[in-house]
């Protein structure tokens, strides 16, 4: 217990504290405040500008930056130029809603990287709401490469989003939400819709309820090789792709591209696999219905088709040596390549 003394003093220093930085405060002028504040902001800026060309690809706005303005509530606006020339402020003038998703986000980003919390740990729920679909690959790159040693938690009900992550970053542990009910609450099982297919129908689950899965499975599996290779498909900004689509693409850009094993009979196989897989989703009395035996050389083939792109040599993918400036990609030691 302080005693009546102590208490006293206590209170005399905590004033006289009090008075001190109300001193300090007073005699600072304005100009030193505005030093202050654009010193931190121009510890921003550089990842900010950074961070949203990545995740624009190309911008149409250059110079971004981050200015001290007392015209503005608060402060603080956002700045860039439009053609190298034209100066704009607010960006909400201009942007599309995408844009300024895009804007929001690089900002988040750039403080979490210019101030890191203690535990390097960040929460992204659904931010590629208005995303158009080549930005997700670009979030899931930016993430991978400046933020490998942070706990990222990624959470989205979008299915573009969870297949981007699976391509782009397949050391990260994916997890959806299989099932919920208010007694035992969400229940998680693979994001991976091959890995889903397999536990279900090893539990014993009817062919005929799955066909639905084994159509996701298979436009997942034939995306990625598209995707990683760059290989030529026609535009649709919501990816709004068939299995065929995707398998034709696949097929037409490895022979372009002079793969070794462009001919391979995986390839062919998949197209059957395919017709089977719209057959179960489509169900008609004229036509037969899918099998337990249809799925398990479905996955046949699926497995056959990543090791397509397996190197036996340096155990890496066709896709693992981009090249800069150009669509060819090769694996480490070279034996695989595609132009």
């Amino acid at each position: 217990m302080l005693s009546e003394v102590e208490k006293t003093r206590a209170a005399a220093t905590l004033a006289l504290n009090r008075e001190t930085a109300a001193n300090v405060a007073a005699q600072l002028t304005d100009d030193a405040v505005e030093r202050a504040i654009e010193t931190e902001l121009n510890r921003i800026n550089e990842p900010l500008s950074d961070y949203y060309t990545r995740l624009v690809g190309q911008p149409a706005y250059t110079d971004l930056q981050l200015v001290y303005t007392q015209a503005r509530a608060g402060g603080i606006e956002f700045e860039f130029k439009w053609d190298g020339r034209h100066e704009i402020r607010p960006p909400q003038r201009v942007m599309s809603e995408s844009e300024l998703n895009a804007l929001g986000l690089a900002l988040f980003l750039a403080r979490l990287k210019t101030d890191p919390p203690r535990w390097k740990t960040m929460v992204l729920d659904d931010v590629v709401t208005s995303f158009d679909a080549v930005h997700r690959t670009r979030l899931i790159r930016l993430l991978a490469e400046e933020f490998d040693y942070w706990q990222v938690i990624l959470l989205t009900h979008d299915p573009q989003l969870s297949r981007t992550v699976i391509a782009e970053a397949p050391e990260w542990q994916v997890e959806k939400v299989t099932a919920w009910s208010a007694v035992d609450g969400p229940t998680f099982g693979p994001s991976d819709m091959r890995a889903r297919l397999r536990e279900r129908l090893d539990k014993g689950e009817p062919a005929e309820e799955l066909g639905g899965l084994a159509r996701q499975a298979i436009e997942e599996a034939l995306e990625r090789p598209v995707g990683k290779m760059g290989l030529k498909i026609r535009h649709d900004t919501a990816n709004g792709y068939s299995a065929d689509e995707y398998r034709r693409a696949l097929v037409d850009g490895l022979k372009e591209g002079n793969f070794l094993r462009a001919d391979d009979p995986a390839l062919t196989r998949l197209r059957t696999d395919g017709s089977v897989t719209n057959r179960a989703c489509h169900y008609s009395e004229r036509e037969p219905g899918i099998t337990e035996q249809d799925l398990r050389i479905l996955l046949e083939d699926l497995d056959a088709l990543d090791r397509l792109f397996h190197c036996d040599d340096c155990g890496k993918k066709v896709w693992e040596v981009p090249h800069q400036g150009s669509t060819r990609c090769q694996c480490k030691c070279g034996v695989l390549s595609c132009a």
